[in-house]
């Protein structure tokens, strides 16, 4: 991403904006950057743009993901923009864009037409005249996501921020928690900051250990994500925290909707269904998740990559939320013990290549597992009494994904076994 791209997107933004009739004449849009060092230039040259456009542009600088959608849906703008590539490595940079509400403009809804708008380059000679307002939704973001979950007590918590933009946060919430790289400065950044990526959350691990402190919580840069650690039970597996996390929302908002991706395990649906909810099954994607939350008036929505949403701050997802409804839910109930007894099933995930050739490799797994129950939601799901597996082409890379559920504790290995298969397949295709 360069300035020169920035500013063709987001002039791209603003027409698509216009031509859907989506936004007021001028334009109301807000824009915020993280704190990666190609990230002033390309916020320069997205605020050229919008200038160029006609934009009302309420600057609030160096901010998180969810503190940008907050301001977008308070402030009732008709559009954010958000400099960052999310957990993608600090040398990446990108655009996150969303319309009123703060609604994700995702492939099938507006980011193929701002692609082509872009590329194009046919803009308006007549340059409009826009104006900057600067203005800081810190105070904003927190109190909403305090309307989550209180703070509670802080002083069994370790926070690794990954240099991220939760530093920002965290010191709003009054907790007086033990942080780790307490500076929002992403050119320190030393691993990859997914909250998800266990082998280099070796800080936390071994501050928890350090300090005999039980829970600790890694955010990712943008912090939309965060990844949940315990002192004796290691890092909890995505699936586990939705799990806890559905059990919570039931207990606040009792038989209410509750929406996961269709890699999550199919524990989520059982104990949602077994305590008076409805779950709803969504595609893999944050702006799937938060479309699915908003047609069935969802409390709760979880997906596979550490995104938890909450449907009091406008159906978005929050790393920080998503902490702070977890602290709740392990003062409410014994999490280890429940997650012991309760959860039956185990989810891995294994990131395959893209074969050289063209290969139908979900057509034939179909086929090999043709007497299964099939489904084509998002990519092909196999499931059976006692397991299943999802295999998903990646929207960002040119690999495919490949996640098994099973029994705990079962003698058969299902993940080696689908893995064998896909590289028999492969190997006669090439």
């Amino acid at each position: 991403m360069t300035p020169q791209a920035a500013y063709s997107i987001a002039r791209a933004f603003v027409c698509y904006l216009r031509d859907c009739g989506v936004s007021a004449t001028p334009p109301t849009i807000v824009l915020g950057r993280d704190s990666r060092p190609t990230s002033p230039a390309i916020h320069e040259g997205v605020t050229e743009a919008l200038l160029k456009e006609g934009v009302q542009v309420i600057d609030i600088g160096v901010c998180s993901s969810p503190m940008l959608a907050l301001a977008v849906i308070e402030w009732k703008a008709d559009g954010g923009m958000m400099v960052t590539a999310s957990h993608n490595i600090v040398s990446d940079n990108g655009l996150k864009l969303c319309r009123r509400e703060a609604i994700a403009l995702s492939q099938e809804d507006g980011l193929t037409e701002v692609r082509g708008i872009a590329e194009r380059g046919i803009f308006s000679r007549d340059d409009r005249s826009g104006k900057v307002e600067t203005r800081s939704a810190r105070e904003l973001y927190r109190d909403a996501v305090m309307r989550v979950a209180g703070a509670g007590d802080a002083t069994n918590v370790v926070c690794d921020t990954g240099w991220g933009e939760s530093a920002l946060t965290l010191p709003l919430l009054g907790g007086q928690y033990d942080v780790i790289h307490p500076e929002n400065d992403l050119s320190k950044a030393t691993h990859r900051s997914t909250a998800l990526n266990v082998g280099e959350l070796t800080d936390l691990r071994d501050t928890l250990r350090e300090k005999h402190i039980d829970w600790g919580f890694a955010f990712d840069s943008d912090e939309d994500r965060v990844g949940v650690m315990h002192r004796e039970y290691g890092a909890l597996s995505t699936d586990e925290v939705a799990f806890v996390l559905a059990r919570w929302a039931l207990r606040k908002y009792p038989k209410t909707t509750i929406v996961g991706d269709l890699t999550l395990s199919r524990d989520i649906a059982r104990t949602v269904e077994s305590m008076g909810g409805v779950f709803v099954r969504s595609r893999v994607g944050h702006s799937y998740v938060e479309c699915a939350m908003r047609d069935s008036g969802a409390s709760f929505g979880a997906e596979s990559s550490g995104h938890y949403f909450f449907q009091v701050l406008g159906s978005k997802d929050s790393g920080i939320a998503g902490m702070l409804a977890f602290m709740e839910a392990v003062r409410e109930e014994d999490v280890l013990q429940l997650l012991h007894k309760e959860k039956e099933y185990c989810v891995t995930t294994t990131i395959i290549p893209k074969a050289q050739k063209a290969v139908f490799l979900a057509e034939e797994l179909a086929r090999v597992y043709g007497d299964g129950t099939i489904d084509w939601l998002d990519g092909l799901a196999v499931r059976y009494d006692d397991w299943g597996f999802v295999l998903r082409e990646s929207q960002t890379e040119d690999v495919w994904r490949l996640v098994v559920e099973q029994k705990k504790n079962t003698k058969e290995n299902h993940s080696e076994a689908v893995k064998q298969r896909i590289t028999d397949i492969l190997s006669h295709a090439q």
